[in-house]
């Protein structure tokens, strides 16, 4: 089965914190795979490294078959990522977080705007461009995201 993320003692620290300490993984495709572990373990800095959000320190990854560090564009191009707390912009418009959060990841204006169409007639938010994102139902909002920015990696819940 073909591996869609590989690490090597891939390793982020903040100063003197090490936030993630020399994992090796592999996950291999059809593989459902999680984090677990208490609040500051570090699998929320993983998952940003995973996606190319951050660097690391040190250490190498391969998502999706491109490299870490090398291929970083076309990494945040290939996945995607759920959280339960996007932290998405509160007094805009549904329409508009989305197509802020496509272009975020490389998305083309033109390209972000027809995304966000289609994922809000998908969510049957015809009225979008008005709703105001705190007035979505909850499980339309990450999955809105997930759509406008690209193909899914996975889903976080930080609830403990």
């Amino acid at each position: 089965m073909r591996s869609v993320v590989r690490t090597e003692k891939l390793t982020k620290r903040f100063g003197a914190l090490t936030a993630v300490d020399g994992i090796d993984l592999e996950v291999h495709e059809g593989e459902v795979f999680g984090f677990l572990g208490p609040n500051g373990a570090g699998k929320t800095t993983t998952l940003r490294l995973l996606c190319a959000l951050i660097a690391p320190t040190s250490g190498t990854a391969e998502i999706a078959g491109f490299k870490l560090g090398r291929d970083d564009s076309k990494i945040r191009a290939a996945v995607g990522i759920l959280t339960e707390q996007p932290g998405l912009y509160e007094r805009q418009s549904a329409w508009d977080n989305l197509v802020f959060y496509a272009t975020l990841y490389g998305l083309p204006t033109s390209v972000a705007r027809a995304q966000a169409e289609r994922a809000l007639g998908a969510a049957d938010r015809t009225g979008g461009h008005v709703l105001a994102w705190h007035e979505a139902e909850d499980g339309h909002r990450p999955r809105g995201v997930t759509r406008a920015a690209g193909p899914f990696l996975g889903r976080t819940d930080d609830r403990a």
